[in-house]
């Protein structure tokens, strides 16, 4: 599954720097966008992500304004899916094989499933160290109150004993 839902330029008619590169782009995105919309967690990051600015968060209406832009009078989500329509029906002379991704079809949403968390033991976050007397903030507390009451200062033995 792990590349499954992303769609990029593939060998060397398509890598090359030419005037169908935009259109190449643009197919590729919308393929990927279509893809990642069939798996919940993956969507979910690229509309949350700091690192992808054309996330909603990022611009000014956020997501109220995303989607606006998307089924609203613009219609760019509609748009786009028709573009993707017309490169893979062939309308397009100079495209006959959908950019290199022809015959690629988009994951089944049955077939993607959540990757299983690894069992091994964590070390986040990072645990404090015991105090060598083995006492945590609060004994320490009964112990300072226990040693006040006794009076002897110098015997802090007994004071841990009475107070356990």
């Amino acid at each position: 599954m792990r590349n499954n839902l992303l769609y990029f330029a593939r060998g060397e008619n398509h890598t090359k720097p030419n005037f169908k590169m935009f259109f190449s782009q643009f197919y590729y995105q919308n393929k990927t966008f279509n893809a990642l919309g069939a798996y919940p967690p993956a969507i979910q990051f690229v509309l949350n992500s700091r690192t992808f600015l054309d996330a909603p968060c990022h611009h000014y209406l956020g997501l109220p304004g995303f989607i606006w832009a998307m089924v609203g009078p613009s219609q760019m989500a509609k748009k786009a899916n028709k573009f993707v329509e017309r490169v893979e029906s062939g309308d397009f002379p100079d495209c006959q094989d959908c950019f290199g991704v022809a015959g690629r079809k988009l994951p089944e949403p049955k077939d993607l499933k959540i990757k299983e968390k690894s069992k091994a033991k964590s070390n986040y976050p990072p645990q404090k160290p015991k105090s060598k007397f083995g006492l945590n903030c609060c004994a320490s507390v009964d112990i300072v109150n226990a040693v006040e009451k006794s009076g002897d200062s110098t015997n802090m033995n007994g004071a841990v004993k009475s107070n356990a």
